[in-house]
């Protein structure tokens, strides 16, 4: 509180909180639509709740992709919390979990966990700790597992990560094994909306400049202005707006095959 504040002003209010309440937030979900809050709230609503399997669920919106998620159990709230992450039209869901001591407005959406393949190890060196080591410089590992290949006994390691959503998604690494080096390909499940040139998730406040592509696409079409990249835009053909044209005007930012090299390794469940 800094100097705004003396020990003297603060109200403790204890740690007695009356059952119902308390039980009412542990059975709550907060969940924000964190790249385009103008959505339909009655289709959002009903869609998750066809996703989720569940009718007794109530919903409330606190404002503009921003909702509350009133589930009837506590296995129910963690079996969706557990099996995220999820997306309405592209947006990806950030779900956090009720707690009585926090202001609805006062949660954070900023991180948010998505379980990451290892794609390229070596199969002696496919292990808990060396997936746990190589994914610790993407964040916090929550989780680590090795799992056979459908039919196939050759083992496939992941992590379950916890992201900062402001940075990039990184598409891989480099290993040192002894006197070799490999690149190391990362695929994350069930991501939602992304940009193909700059890793980004794009949020409503976002306009991603991508620096390290402008000046590539600008000397082929002859232009010298800069780029910006609308967030928001489908993945299918990300596009851009010249500062001369600021109307209807699009063009295509980056082809099929360019945009292939750029597109970040996507897994689905």
């Amino acid at each position: 509180m800094g100097d705004l504040w003396s020990n003297d002003d603060i109200t403790d209010l204890g740690d007695e909180i009356p059952e119902e309440e308390k039980k009412e937030s542990e059975l709550t979900l907060y969940i924000k639509l964190f790249s385009k809050p103008n959505v339909n709230f009655q289709a959002c609503i009903n869609t998750m709740k066809r996703a989720w399997k569940t009718d007794s669920v109530i919903c409330e919106l606190i404002e503009l992709g921003y909702f509350s998620f009133l589930f009837q159990s506590s296995e129910e709230k963690m079996r969706v919390l557990e099996s995220g992450p999820w997306s309405f039209a592209s947006n990806l869901l950030v779900l956090r979990e009720g707690d009585p001591n926090i202001l609805e407005h006062c949660y954070e959406f900023t991180h948010y966990a998505f379980w990451v393949h290892i794609i390229g190890l070596p199969c002696a060196r496919i292990s808990k700790d060396a997936i746990r080591l190589i994914t610790s410089r993407l964040g916090q590992v929550e989780e680590v597992k090795i799992e056979a290949r459908s039919n196939n006994a050759r083992k496939n390691g992941k992590a379950k990560v916890l992201l900062n959503l402001s940075y990039p998604l990184k598409i891989g690494t480099v290993i040192s094994c002894g006197e070799k080096k490999w690149l190391i390909d990362f695929k994350y499940e069930r991501l939602s909306h992304f940009c193909y040139s700059c890793g980004h998730i794009p949020n409503e406040l976002t306009i991603i400049v991508v620096q390290h592509t402008a000046q590539k696409v600008m000397e082929e079409l002859g232009k010298p202005e800069q780029l910006t990249i609308l967030s928001g835009q489908s993945t299918e053909q990300n596009t851009m707006l010249l500062p001369s044209q600021a109307g209807n005007e699009t063009l295509s930012l980056i082809s099929k095959k360019r945009k292939a090299m750029y597109k970040a390794p996507v897994a689905k469940k």
